[in-house]
């Protein structure tokens, strides 16, 4: 048998190399099966029904896919009217919108209002396996259902009925003992097909019914006569025009046209054992095949497709053994397999293809890739620098080569960026050793390094990039200047970094001083390792100029390498050269000036000059300053009238021309004489390179484009001539003549503002790599229509962050990024351009789901069908949850919903769930509109109108009641009134007295009135205040899911969560439960609150715990203390304390059982200390971690009995496969049901987060 399977897969590969392919891209596969929630692995049927959702039968149970979650149903003796049979073997939806499921035990039909089925069977009283089996279903062009059965052939459901028939028909077949009816198909002239058999994909007779002349006949050998084929397998189908489409097991597949029985043959694939035929049109037939894989045949050219597992490849079709085929209405494939689950691709979707660079000798590891080039010297090539030295990539066998040690250097070299010039030369900059220029043609190395003290060498050994400008020539950028590289000598230019000075008239004021009689003292032409002191004394009180030329670092460095100061002669500096407040002395940008007006009283001072060993007078290793003859320190004395002129001169800051920064990122030409220059953190600019001068974008360093951050990380030019520049602030747009800008950020709905890279495609998309993955942007004319579709690690990607300059577009028109953890390469497609269809399927009031059948419902049939509801006063808090349908990456849909009447614009928060709380009585209209994951939004928005009637107390009976009182009670006045005049003389003291105490008791209830009302205000506004202290918004992070829950005993709870986001991206989260309620325990919550947002960024858990205990007690709260937990999320690892909570448990979905994690300690504030302790653990994808306050466990039921932590621990283990939000909804309905109705007695809280 092995030997068997290895022969075939050998004469696979062998077929493959000889077939005819289809020129086309490649297709990458999802893969869905028991991990991501199928009941079962074999597939036996796929369909769609009315509403978008996507119906699986397997060979263990019923599954109904909205794209994020699986609804499964099974047969379940224990529950009523549950699925008959397991084993699903076809499902059909009627043009009534029935959905019928035939099973291996009966016929199904689903009612949607109630989510449960009614069966049917011909002999419920059989035990004889598959004997009420139902194969097959079809409902012909009459509406009549058909049904294919294992032994009683060919019947009809009578749904009037309720019953099966056995269609009479004029026949000299065989009975049908040991036969089944395994498929049909109805053709074009209304009569029935179907096939005959012992068993699936066996030889099967093929039967026409003619249903007018109520007579069937075998075709078997005239279809073989006439096709050629002597084998016709169990499965049939047609395309539109209802040909008839046969299997075999010979590898061919025949296409029968019905009116004359004509056939034409394809040869699939010798040999191979066909199991279903899907057609596109006329033309196109989707094969599957038994152990073959998938095969694409184009009946009009020949050509075939072949789809096969590849090993080790999750993006390859999972499975060679073919059960379905079918394609959603959005135009997505599914693909059903035995054992390996639903493989699904859309072809409009861009296909990734991943490549992937290990370290030698480090298992589990691989290298970044930090940059592409096209080659012209060999042909089908791409040049790959990365962090392991120099590779090629061949585009035809996708190969990659390590030719480091070919070009003389060192093969584990890490490399920044590569360019190949059109001069045939390869240019390599490396992460620290200059760059390297290696002539192909050749094969000659040169290595470039910088000497500090050769000014025409490159100014830096960190080379950022490298690029040759529409004119040839080369630019080197570093992390210390820009560079021009000269041919003729194998030199550099080096540019200035952009700089502020004086203007001439103060250099040209300190000349005419020096030349003058003005100079006090003097320290000139200092020299290296030099500390020079002179002596000076002043007879009165003097105001001076003092002037100094040195050495500093970087800019906005504080270290100083030559300076000059002066000392009183006490030692104290009563002036230094600024290391801050300094401007360029010309020359490096290192050579800086002070020029200071300084007040001395009468004394004796000491002026001082030091320098280091390295760029002093006569010895510089760069460009000198423009006064070299004072490298030193000078004083001079100033008359008034000097002093008036050179005052306001100083303050006249003159800006040099320059480039903006030192750290150059990015060099980019859009002409011959026009480049830009990106720099890390001062912006862009322009260069003029025949005037020489270069024009910063923002005056005077200040960025004008509206972006937060001046990183900018790549410039290009658009087919339009429009310039984009990407930065860590967002997307930048110049139009050509740069008369107008517009920038682009997450509030315009990028994912991130930190942008790596951008490269503009053919058909004029703009490609976006970031660090939450690659962005695709389609910019109109007039930027009107702006959609950002964003790929991530499940389209295929190397990781979700890239690098800046590592993208290129081939001469093929495919693209390249590198990131991290290799590179991706692709074909930029064309969009899906079907938008979803749009499903409320779940209807909440007061946070229970209302269905059909539930007690006190407003529904009258299932929510997804419900075009209108009416809702009592008292059900005006509900909630709805809503799924956009559309399959090609649904997890990139997106959200807007708008309730008409409410809300005053659609919110587009990309939330599936909406909820709405105490609305007004009156008319509503919820809409809903969606948008698949190329941002197609749907045309029509889902509506559903809803009416909340007004409560009894504003109803027209209501209002019809009080004026009956209010008739009654004039009438009692008056009659009132007439017995008191009567009676005034005789009862007048009697009525006094009456009057006055109920004036007293009057005043002593409005005294009651306030004080009650100033309490209830009291405590609401603590409320309020506690509720502000929560935050608003949930962290968004790639890898995790977050939901929360509070609701408190009274009306100041003394629960507390909170979270905090560090820069390194760690997740802190706080859950706490201050003793008591009320007032007292809202202020030593909002403490608290305080307290952690100026310790949380500290990752020292244990300090925070002491710190906010210490405060705590300080405070004085007497009794009051506050129990608290927190966990810290820093990649896969989580840090755990407690003090005096609950424990936490975490669900482990590699092994499917919950973890809890117990930590004792004291609550916070108490007088005590206690050595806390952290406990840490690993987070994998799918772990799901639940936070919480003692009030849930300690609910009571009418039994006074706690709900209980073991209670939680197996409810949690139920249900933590489930997102956060409804994990927290079956949390509280649990709790809810334990407690019927029950009043808590403690404030609870959740915190739930999910690995992705």
């Amino acid at each position: 048998m092995l030997m068997n399977k290895s022969y075939r897969i050998i004469l696979l590969i062998i077929l493959l190399s000889f077939i005819n392919l289809f020129a086309q891209k490649e297709i990458s596969f999802d893969r869905i099966s028991l991990l991501e929630g199928l009941s079962n692995p074999t597939i036996l049927k796929v369909m769609q029904d009315q509403f978008g959702y996507i119906w699986i039968g397997t060979n263990d149970g019923l599954n109904k896919y909205d794209g994020y979650q699986f609804s499964i149903y099974r047969e379940d003796n224990e529950v009523p009217n549950s699925l008959k049979g397991s084993i699903i073997l076809d499902i059909l939806e009627d043009k009534t919108g029935n959905l019928w499921i035939a099973t291996d035990k009966a016929l199904n039909l689903y009612n949607r209002d109630l989510d449960n089925f009614e069966s049917f069977q011909i002999d419920s009283t059989s035990e004889q396996q598959f004997f009420n089996a139902v194969i097959c279903l079809l409902e012909d062009s009459k509406g009549e259902l058909w049904t294919g059965k294992v032994y009683h052939g060919l019947t009809k459901f009578d749904r009037l009925k309720k019953s099966f028939v056995t269609a009479k028909l004029d026949s000299t077949l065989k009975p049908y003992a040991g036969y089944g009816v395994f498929d049909m198909a109805e053709d074009n002239m209304g009569r029935i097909w179907y096939v005959k058999g012992q068993s699936f994909y066996q030889k099967s007779n093929i039967v026409v019914v003619d249903k007018e002349r109520k007579k069937e006949t075998d075709y078997t050998d005239k279809l073989t006569a006439n096709s050629g084929q002597n084998v016709f397998l169990t499965k049939i189908s047609t395309d539109i025009k209802k040909n008839i489409y046969l299997q075999t097991n010979t590898g061919y597949i025949v296409k029968v046209n019905p009116a004359d029985l004509s056939c034409e043959s394809a040869s699939i694939m010798e040999n191979a054992t066909i199991s279903n035929i899907l057609n596109q049109g006329t033309e196109i037939s989707w094969v599957g095949t038994l152990e073959n894989g998938l095969i694409k045949y184009d009946w009009k050219t020949n050509e075939k497709q072949v789809i096969v597992n590849i090993p080790n490849n999750e993006n390859s079709i999972a499975s060679n053994f073919i059960t379905e085929i079918f394609i959603d209405s959005t135009g997505v494939f599914w693909i059903g397999t035995n054992n390996a689950g639903i493989n699904k691709f859309d072809p409009n979707k861009t296909s990734f293809s991943l490549y992937k660079i290990p370290i030698e000798g480090k298992m589990g590891e691989y290298s970044y890739v930090s940059g592409f080039s096209n080659s012209k010297v060999f042909p089908n090539t791409i040049w790959v620098s990365t962090a392991n030295g120099l590779f090629q990539f061949n585009e035809i066998t996708k190969n990659l080569t390590n030719v480091s040690q070919k070009y003389k250097f060192k093969k584990d070299t890490p490399l920044r960026s590569v360019l190949e010039d059109s001069k045939t030369n390869l240019w390599l900059g490396s992460a620290d050793s200059g760059v390297i220029k290696i002539n192909l043609k050749e094969n000659k190395t040169t290595v470039f390094t910088s000497d500090p003290n050769d000014p025409s060498t490159i100014s830096n050994n960190s080379i950022r990039t490298i690029y040759e400008d529409p004119a040839g020539r080369i630019w080197i950028g570093t992390f210390q200047g820009l560079n021009l590289f000269n041919p003729s000598d194998n030199s550099f230019r080096r540019y200035r970094t952009f700089d502020t000075t004086f203007t001439g008239d103060v250099f040209k004021f300190l000349r005419t001083l020096r030349k003058s009689e003005k100079t006090v003292l003097e320290i000139n032409r200092a020299k290296d390792l030099q500390k020079i002191t002179k002596k000076f004394s002043l007879p009165a009180k003097k105001k001076l100029l003092v002037t100094s030329i040195g050495e500093k670092t970087l800019l906005g460095s504080k270290s100083l390498w030559d300076y000059g100061w002066i000392e009183d002669e006490k030692g104290k500096v009563v002036w230094r050269f600024d290391s801050l407040d300094n401007k360029h002395a010309g020359g490096a940008i290192k050579n800086r000036i002070v020029v200071n007006l300084i007040e001395l009283n009468a004394g004796t001072y000491y002026l001082n000059y030091k320098t280091d060993d390295s760029h002093s007078f006569s010895a510089w290793n760069d460009a000198p300053p423009a006064d070299p003859d004072y490298w030193g320190v000078q004083i001079y004395k100033l008359t008034p009238e000097d002093e008036k002129y050179i005052k306001p001169k100083l303050s006249i800051i003159q800006i040099d021309k320059s480039i903006p920064g030192e750290n150059i990122r990015v060099v980019y030409g859009s002409d011959k004489n026009k480049i830009w220059i990106g720099t890390n953190n001062s912006g862009f600019a322009s260069y003029d390179i025949a005037a020489d001068e270069f024009n910063q974008i923002g005056e005077g360093g200040q960025d004008l484009t509206g972006l937060s951050s001046k990183r900018v990380n790549s410039i290009i030019q658009d087919k339009k001539g429009r310039l984009w520049v990407a930065t860590f602030g967002g997307l930048l747009m110049l139009n050509k003549n740069g008369s107008e800008s517009r920038t682009f950020t997450t509030n315009s709905g990028l994912p991130t503002n930190y942008l790596m890279d951008l490269m503009e495609d053919q058909l004029g998309n703009i490609w976006i790599s970031s660090v939450k993955g690659l962005i695709k942007f389609t910019p109109d004319e007039k930027l009107n229509n702006i959609s950002f579709i964003t790929y991530d690690t499940k389209d295929g990607l190397q990781d979700y962050s890239f690098f800046q300059g590592a993208s290129l577009k081939g001469d093929n028109g495919r693209l390249y990024f590198g990131g991290e953890k290799g590179f991706n390469s692709f074909y930029p497609s064309k969009i899906n351009t079907t938008p979803p269809l749009i499903v409320i399927n779940m209807m909440q009031i007061s946070n229970k789901t209302v269905t059909p059948s539930s007690d006190n419902t407003p529904l009258q049939k299932g929510i997804s069908l419900t075009e209108s509801i009416t809702l009592p006063y008292s059900q005006n808090d509900f909630s709805f949850e809503f799924t956009a349908i559309h399959f090609s990456r649904p997890e990139k849909n997106k959200y807007a919903y708008f309730l008409e009447g409410f809300d005053e614009d659609w919110i587009y928060d990309n939330r599936r769930f909406a909820s709405y709380t105490n609305l007004d009585p009156g008319q509503y209209t919820f809409k809903i509109k969606a948008a698949n994951a190329d941002g197609v939004w749907s045309i029509n928005p889902k509506i559903l109108k809803i009416t909340i009637l007004p409560p009894w107390w504003q109803t027209t009976y209501a209002y019809i009641s009080y004026g009956f009182v209010i008739l009654l009670f004039l009438f009692g006045f008056d009659r009132f009134q007439r017995r008191r005049i009567l009676n005034k003389e005789r009862e007048k003291q009697k009525i006094q007295e009456a009057e006055l105490r109920a004036l007293a008791a009057e005043a002593q209830a409005r005294l009651i009135e306030a004080e009650n009302e100033r309490k209830t205000k009291e405590l609401e506004e603590a409320r309020n205040l506690q509720l502000s202290m929560l935050p608003h918004v949930l962290p968004e992070l790639p890898n995790l899911d977050i939901a929360v829950y509070m609701k408190t005993a009274t009306e100041v709870g003394g629960d507390y969560y909170d979270f905090h986001v560090g820069l390194d991206g760690t997740l802190t989260v706080v859950i706490g439960d201050a003793t008591g309620h009320g007032l007292n325990a809202g202020t030593i919550v909002t403490a608290t609150k305080s307290l952690f947002s100026s310790h949380a960024s500290n990752p020292d858990i244990v300090y925070t715990f002491s710190e906010i205990s210490r405060c705590l007690k300080e405070m004085k709260f007497r009794l009051l203390s506050m129990c608290l937990q927190i966990l810290k999320i820093r990649g896969n690892n989580m840090y755990l304390s407690a003090a005096g909570m609950p424990p936490v448990l975490i669900y482990r979905r590699s092994t499917n059982n919950v973890e809890e994690l117990l930590i004792k300690g004291m609550p916070l504030g108490t007088p005590a200390s206690f050595p806390y302790e952290v406990k840490t653990s690993t987070l994998n994808s799918g772990d799901t971690i639940l936070l919480m306050s003692d009030g849930f466990p300690e609910l009571f039921n009418e039994s006074k009995e706690m709900y209980g932590y073991e209670r939680i621990e197996r409810k949690f283990l139920e249900i933590a496969d489930l997102s956060p939000d409804n994990i927290i909804a079956e949390l509280i309905k649990s709790g809810d049901k334990w407690s019927n109705g029950r009043e808590q007695d403690d404030d609870i809280s959740f915190v739930v987060i999910k690995v992705k």
